[in-house]
């Protein structure tokens, strides 16, 4: 128990406030300097959040927007101002309509912060989103199973066809594939905000 203290009806694990507090230390200080423009933030500076940075480089790809949510708004910033090491930009000029993803940034689990895991250098998702972003002109096609899973999806849980699809082509290209699949669609979708029901 003298590794823990009791706040109010808390109990408190300090250990784990000791590994939070220096991973949020850390993070501030990148975030400040990034934001001065002193040093540019990457996102391997970003510990963990594993399936943010994956909905990132499908947004890097694809010139998608994306919407943040979730407890983490200390890692939400610092991913924010990392998007660019990725070869995102949060500003279009060529007059196309984006899909909108989601991006959700919850504060890291125990296991997390207890045994982190590797972190991919940027250099290594910049070149992925590069090369998927010159195959993207070569996915041409959509499989059957593709469309009618985009249909059913649009019939049933109000899913814009067309901003699946388009995300599912970026994930296409991500995968060096000319045909989208179902699995592309079935990703896509995992991205997308839920439509409001009426």
């Amino acid at each position: 128990m003298k590794n823990n203290i009791i706040i109010g009806p808390w109990l408190v694990d300090r250990p784990r406030m000791a590994r939070v507090a220096a991973i949020e230390a850390a993070t501030v200080d990148a975030v400040e300097a990034a934001y001065r423009g002193i040093n540019p933030l990457s996102i391997e500076g970003v510990p963990g959040h594993f399936d943010a940075k994956r909905v990132l480089e499908v947004a890097a790809v694809g010139g998608h927007q994306v919407a943040f949510e979730g407890t983490d708004r200390l890692a939400s910033v610092a991913l924010i101002l990392a998007f660019s090491s990725i070869g995102g930009n949060w500003s279009r000029s060529d007059g196309a309509r984006p899909a909108c993803l989601v991006c959700r940034v919850d504060r890291l689990s125990e296991a997390d912060l207890a045994n982190p895991a590797p972190e991919e250098p940027a250099t290594l998702i910049l070149a992925r989103v590069l090369k998927a972003r010159e195959f993207l002109a070569s996915v041409l096609h959509t499989s059957e199973e593709a469309a009618e899973l985009a249909a059913i999806a649009n019939t049933r849980g109000g899913y814009a066809t067309e901003a699946t699809l388009a995300v599912a082509r970026t994930l296409a290209a991500m995968d060096s594939m000319t045909t989208i699949s179902r699995l592309h669609v079935a990703e896509a979708i995992s991205y997308m905000p839920k439509p409001e029901v009426k």
